[in-house]
Order: structure tokens, then sequence, then C-alpha cells
């Protein structure tokens, strides 16, 4: 029996999902949104109709403890969120995928190119593991585009995408995914500024005094556009399915339409098989992990020389759910700063850096055969946070032709 229930959220209109700065930042006239919102406002929105359905009064609800970093929970356990297109998942793009787009033929200029177009011209490559270089941390191995792919250049990674589930399983199985299974920012939400005034709240009236006028940045996601979050108990099957109906979500208060229903999201990535051309795996965040303001796995050991590169190149040796790792190289992305407002006690909550999603760590398997730790390892949580739906992961599988060491002509 699946744990988890699948809920979603629509937009009733836009979206405010403020970014980690404070709205009295020199030089920052306008604050942007976090987009998928952060896992605390996600929590906060199913607790809230929760409660309100069973009658809870919030104005006089005193919780007994509040874990500021974690919100109070109890045995509620949540799953995402994720991005969810006309009933399709979507997961944010691996960041070892580098895509660039070519214009079309007969076509001078990119923009005057079909959505159509655009997705048949989008050309895109995996990063390999090379050969040890000297860094800051030593001697390690970093992750680099291939001869043939460093030739045509242009390549980025694909940061603000999203794949599809049959993508990010070609992705798993050592593969590249079709143009038309990712789907950049553009594609599923827009930004639109917004004026905001202060408030008198004993009369209502608008004030204009000085300090008091505001910029932010709202999301509106397109048609068939929403947010799916898997909600489950601790140690039971969930027995409760919200009532659809609007929720206030995110800042200012915003709406958002829940409603209870639905596939679980990872249901769709079943764990890829190794084969004789598999060198090791490849862990992938499907969400973005607490790693207690570090990029190294849980339970990482000092780094020490690995014996096949002669004592000279770094590795970090781990254990997560009883599989030992080494990890060689790692394809992490710029921290995700999270703050918010801290909505029962009215004061900032504390600012946090999290490793966002799509990041990687490319491993070799100690103690085990890898088809077995796949099926350890393969949507296994991460980190601090957990019950927040953080530090999910997939494993991909990494194919020896993208271990490059040693292979150079």
């Amino acid at each position: 029996m699946n744990p988890y229930t699948t809920w979603r959220f629509h937009a009733l209109d836009t979206w405010f999902f403020r970014e980690a700065r404070p709205f009295d930042t020199i030089g920052s006239p306008e604050l942007s949104s976090h987009f998928p919102p952060p896992a605390p406002t996600v929590a906060g929105a199913v607790k809230t109709l929760i409660g309100r359905q069973a009658g809870i009064d919030w104005r006089h609800f005193k919780p007994k403890i509040e874990d500021e970093r974690f919100a109070l929970l109890g045995k509620l356990r949540l799953r995402g969120p994720f991005l969810c297109r006309d009933g399709e998942p979507l997961f944010a793009a691996p960041l070892f995928l580098l895509a660039k787009r070519e214009p079309a033929a007969g076509t001078e200029k990119p923009f005057r190119q079909t959505a159509a177009e655009k997705s048949s011209e989008l050309l895109l490559r995996r990063l390999q593991i090379g050969d040890p270089v000297k860094t800051d941390l030593g001697t390690v191995r970093l992750p680099e585009l291939p001869a043939e792919a460093r030739k045509i250049g242009g390549f980025k990674p694909l940061e603000n995408a999203w794949l599809t589930a049959a993508g990010l399983k070609a992705v798993l199985d050592g593969d590249k995914p079709k143009p038309e299974d990712v789907f950049q920012a553009d594609k599923l939400f827009s930004s639109e500024s917004r004026l905001g005034i202060g408030r008198d709240n004993r009369t209502g009236a608008a004030r204009a005094d000085e300090g008091l006028l505001y910029q932010t940045r709202h999301v509106r996601p397109h048609d068939g556009v929403s947010l799916i979050v898997g909600v489950g108990v601790e140690g039971e099957a969930p027995e409760f399915c919200p009532k659809p109906g609007p929720v206030r979500f995110g800042g200012e208060g915003r709406l958002a339409l829940a409603e209870a229903g639905g596939p679980d999201p990872l249901d769709a990535l079943k764990a890829p098989e190794p084969n004789g051309d598999t060198h090791g795996l490849i862990l992938i965040l499907l969400t973005p992990a607490d790693l207690d303001n570090c990029w190294r796995l849980p339970k990482s050991k000092s780094p020490q020389s690995s014996e096949r590169s002669g004592g000279k190149t770094k590795v970090w040796n781990c254990e997560i759910g009883g599989v030992e790792l080494r990890v060689h190289s790692a394809v992490l992305g710029k921290p995700r700063r999270e703050g918010g407002w801290h909505l029962a006690e009215r004061k900032p909550r504390r600012m946090e850096n999290f490793v966002p999603a799509g990041s990687a760590w490319y491993c070799t398997v100690a103690n085990m055969a890898l088809k077995d730790a796949v099926a350890k390892l393969h949507g296994k949580q991460i980190g601090d946070g957990q019950q927040l739906g953080r530090g999910l992961i997939a494993v991909g599988l990494w194919p020896r032709s993208e271990n490059r060491e040693g292979k150079r002509p």
C-alpha cells in the first residue's frame, strides 16, 4: 500500500514565495519568488487545510514545541513538492545535463522559430568525469564535457528546467532525454511584477508613508500546471483526504485550490538495472537537501587517496542505508537559500542553505553488488528535514563511457 496520498494545488491567481533576501535589502527594489515553493510553505498549507476541516480554531491553538528548522509536523510526512503539467509530474533536470539550441535550418535568428522548431533543435549532452586535476580541494576529478561537445561549443547547464518521468528515466538508465521531454521555466510559468503599499490594520486604509512601498515578483503558472505533494502519516496508512477547497498558500495570502487524488509521481521512476557497461552509480537529488550547509553526503569521512590513481586523487567514503559508497566527483548547483516568515511567532525564520534539486554525486559501491545498492538507495532520503520531503534521491547509472580517467588518447 502506498503510504502517501497525492495532493494537488492549483493557482487561482498568482503566487508569491518570497526569496531569502529581506525587503529592506539595499539595491534590491524587487524581491522574486522561489518556485517550486519551499517545503515549510507547502507543509503550512497542508496543516492549515487539515486543521480547518478538523474544526481547529487556529487563533487558540498553542503548540508545545516548535522546531524552527523543520516545523511542527507530528506524525505528518511530506514528499515533494513537484511541478505537474497536464497531470504528468515533472522533475528537476539533473545538472550534469547540458543543452544548446541550434537555429532551425534556413532561419537566421533563433527568436523567429516556432515552439516546435525550438524543441527539435535542442541539443543535449551529458558530462563525464575526467582525469585528476589540482584544485583548492586537492587533486580531484572534475566533471567535463565530452570532446565532441567541446568542439561544437555553446553548451550550458539545464538550470531552471524540468524533465518528464520518461525523460528522467532515460537519464537514470544512462542515456539522454528526448528534447520534447525537457520543459524550461518559460514553458511552465511566467513572472509578474507587483507594487505593494502599506496598510493600517485597524482601519483598513492604505498608508503611503516612507518605507511602506514594496515591489515583488509573483509566479503565474500556465494553464494545466500545478503543484503536487505526497502527504502521509508515519507508521500508518493515511486516512484523510481533503475536500476540494481554497487555502491560503505562500506570501500575501494568495489562494490555491487543494484537492487529493492521483498517482504517486515516483511510481513512474522505476529503478534502473545495472549491466556490463555500468561503472558506478549517480545519486540525483529530486528535492533540495539539508546537508548541514555542506555539499558532502551524510556520514562522509575525511577524504583519502584513491589507490587506483596511485595514491594521488582524493575520494570521499560515506554510508547511506547500509550501502558503503566512494564518492569520486559531484555536480552541484548554487545553494538554495530559504528563509521566510514564522507566522505563529511573527518573526523571520532562520536563513538556511540547501543543496538544490538536480545536484548529483558520482559513486562506486564498496560492499555489495550494484543491483542490490540500487534497490536500497532508489527513492531514499538523505540529510535533515526528511519529514518535510527534503533530500529525496533517485539512482542513475554511471556508464563506463563517462568514466574518462586515464582514457585520453
